[in-house]
């Protein structure tokens, strides 16, 4: 802008106008998926605008510098520009890779499994800030070799709280009262816990062990310095595991693409 210069409003119209056409953001790639010849979707996360998909054309091209920076599990800050029926990603620079998860198969089949649940949990263009700082926390701890199994858990019950489809782990359906521990059952349809009062003789209604209900609990409110010093052994992590895991999907109703990397890794 020319000092000393007179603008009239139109021209400033014009201008903030052309400022608005793009937008910057870090950003979570999620996924991707080839388009036409040469470009491709890229859904990702951000912490202010949502998930979106966006489009990057000529990334299949050799010369598109966009490759490296808008791979699956980075973590970057893109130039987007607005586009009538989708956003264009204009520049791309990664801001962590997250090199530790990718040099292990272990790391990096959980973290791929986390990223198709932010994908399959959140819906376009919605206020996901709670999932969107989840997920990169998360990531950067499995990246810094904290316990791996310990931060997926804590991960999965973040955000069936933050999509509004965690289960009851302290009070009973049926009664409501705060369940016991020690004779608490569990009810994968109904979406949470039952009292022993409560829980009849119906055969969906599972004995969960006293650890793994006191290990969810204590997931679910304390601080992540206290959590990460508890000792859980491999029965009741494979039990966490598997209560988690059917919650999710009774409320996906879908198989998890990243599945067949986990079955590997166990």
């Amino acid at each position: 802008m020319n000092i000393g210069k007179k603008w009239n409003i139109d021209e400033v119209i014009y201008l903030n106008k052309r400022r608005e056409r793009s937008y910057k953001t870090d950003a979570m790639i999620l996924a991707q998926r080839k388009f036409g010849e040469a470009d491709k979707l890229i859904t990702i996360l951000t912490r202010k605008y949502g998930k979106k998909t966006i489009i990057a054309k000529g990334i299949l091209r050799n010369t598109s510098p966009l490759v490296y920076h808008l791979d699956s599990l980075n973590f970057s800050n893109l130039l987007i520009s607005r586009g009538k029926n989708l956003d264009i990603v204009v520049q791309a620079n990664v801001i962590n890779s997250f090199e530790s998860i990718r040099t292990s198969y272990g790391k990096l089949s959980q973290a791929m499994y986390l990223l198709e649940l932010v994908d399959k949990f959140t819906v376009e263009n919605s206020d996901n800030h709670n999932v969107f700082d989840s997920v990169v926390a998360t990531l950067n701890r499995i990246n810094d070799n904290e316990d791996l199994l310990i931060n997926v858990r804590l991960f999965e019950l973040s955000l069936l709280k933050s999509t509004g489809f965690l289960p009851e782990f302290i009070n009973c359906l049926e009664c409501l009262k705060p369940t016991d521990s020690l004779n608490s059952r569990i009810n994968f349809n109904k979406g949470g816990v039952l009292c022993i009062s409560c829980s009849g003789n119906d055969s969906e209604n599972i004995i969960i062990s006293p650890t793994s209900i006191k290990i969810i609990r204590a997931m679910l409110f304390e601080k992540y310095e206290m959590i990460k010093k508890i000792k859980i052994n491999k029965e009741i992590h494979q039990d966490v595991e598997s209560i988690l895991n059917k919650f999710i999907l009774t409320n996906l109703n879908a198989p998890m693409k990243s599945q067949k990397m986990l079955d590997s890794f166990d």
